[in-house]
């Protein structure tokens, strides 16, 4: 991402280094995201685990639930991803944007 924006030219190197440290807050169980997609569909997080099956490395993970029913995966379903990706900050229609958003 930061080879990106920096091949783009969108963003002074100052800003580059305020973007990717606006999301390295840890989720806080029970805290409400909306995911940057949709921002209708909201998520709340359950837990933050540790994934044991990278060995030593043990990263961290989170689960959340879907606040809403899915045609595909029903009403409420659970969902795991890394903390990395979680606290990941995209290009998304030309804005920089959380990949999830606190909204209560």
């Amino acid at each position: 991402m930061l080879f990106f924006i920096k091949y783009c030219g969108c963003f002074y190197e100052n800003e580059i280094t305020l973007i990717f440290k606006m999301n390295k807050t840890k989720p806080v169980i029970g805290t409400i995201y909306r995911h940057y997609s949709d921002p209708e569909k909201t998520y709340q997080i359950l837990h933050i685990a540790r994934n044991a099956t990278n060995g030593a490395l043990c990263k961290e993970v989170v689960i959340y639930k879907a606040l809403y029913e899915d045609k595909e995966f029903g009403k409420n379903a659970i969902w795991v991803r890394d903390m990395k990706e979680f606290q990941e900050i995209l290009l998304h229609n030309g804005k920089i944007t959380n990949r999830f958003e606190p909204i209560a």
